[in-house]
């Protein structure tokens, strides 16, 4: 909207701002010293980082939102085939070289603790200011469609593919914790085969509850379910 829009405009302008002021006080050859004191380019390096990444997972989910539009595909299936494979690229190459670089028992804790930092502070996160939002908190309207009188819980549309998801996910979690310690912590090759073909096995059922529940391919958008998934209510 026009408000977002005016924020980037402003963000965008006092960046480069910034970078002309720091530009002309600074040396070519060396930092100032009240920068590098006190781990303040640490804590510049993290923000801006967490801004380009929100910045990007934004363009990604309404650039999907318009792949789907155009070509007829639901959400969700679009979540769990390309926003889900491209969302874990970066993980998959950096546990596999912490592992190759001989840290595998690192490798193995980043699995687990980068996808349980997603669900619990990434949902948790939106959920609690969706729900902020719906009961017209922040100073300004809720999202249209959402806003009832009191506000209330955030009422979302099920679906088959999350279901599914779930099973397999817990699947290969009971799996993993059962399997790991019965072999004295060791993990062998045969597990990881084993996982791989679990998620390859959830891949071909996604896609299958997809074309059964959607015909082909849902009419939904991002922020629309579609009418397959309202069917799940």
């Amino acid at each position: 909207d026009r408000g977002d829009k005016l924020g980037f405009v402003g963000l965008g302008m006092a960046s480069f701002a910034a970078a002309a002021v720091l530009w002309r006080v600074t040396a070519d050859d060396a930092p100032p010293r009240w920068w590098t004191d006190g781990g303040r380019v640490d804590a510049v390096a993290f923000l801006c980082s967490v801004a380009w990444i929100a910045a990007a997972a934004r363009e990604l989910t309404e650039c999907l939102a318009a792949i789907g539009d155009a070509v007829g595909a639901s959400p969700a299936s679009l979540s769990v085939t390309v926003l889900a494979i491209g969302n874990s690229l970066g993980d998959l190459a950096a546990d596999v070289a912490t592992a190759r670089g001989g840290q595998p028992t690192m490798a193995i804790a980043a699995c687990f603790s980068g996808p349980l930092f997603n669900m619990a502070v990434g949902l948790g996160g939106s959920f609690a200011i969706a729900t902020w939002r719906r009961a017209g908190g922040g100073g300004g309207p809720p999202p249209s469609g959402t806003h009832s009188p009191g506000g209330g819980p955030l009422p979302l549309a099920t679906h088959p593919t999350v279901a599914i998801g779930f099973g397999f996910l817990i699947v290969g979690l009971v799996a993993t914790a059962a399997l790991v310690p019965m072999r004295g912590y060791v993990v062998t090759r045969e597990h990881g085969f084993g996982l791989i073909a679990l998620y390859a096995m959830y891949m071909v059922c996604a896609v299958a509850g997809e074309v059964l529940t959607d015909g082909g391919g849902g009419r939904g958008t991002m922020s629309e379910p579609s009418a397959a998934a309202a069917r799940w209510r």
